[in-house]
């Protein structure tokens, strides 16, 4: 997590704690999504898609690499699929992890 690139993309603290809530409350259900095997590879698709954009504007730097690999890796080979969506599921954990830490420490 690198708080101050989303600091400086979103103009300040307040700013920044507003869209890491927003974010956690919107990809803590995403998070359930990535944990099911039965995830179909078109939602996979549309998660790592969404997640390369949002993760990055928030600095949430390797969720949004992993993303991004993800959707050229998917595009190349639809059978790797579980463990894109094994990889994707742990990092996107820890991005939650590190965010919700820090709208606690206030």
């Amino acid at each position: 997590m690198n708080p101050s690139h989303g600091l400086e993309l979103c103009g300040g603290d307040e700013e920044y704690r507003h869209y890491l809530a927003i974010f956690v409350q919107s990809y803590g259900p995403a998070l359930a999504e990535l944990e099911s095997a039965a995830l179909s590879l078109r939602r996979l698709r549309e998660l790592a898609h969404q997640l390369k954009s949002v993760a990055s504007y928030m600095g949430l730097e390797r969720v949004a690499a992993l993303a991004r690999n993800a959707q050229v890796a998917l595009d190349v080979d639809p059978l790797e699929s579980e463990p894109i969506r094994v990889a994707l599921c742990a990092e996107l954990a820890r991005a939650l992890a590190a965010c919700t830490g820090f709208l606690a420490r206030g």
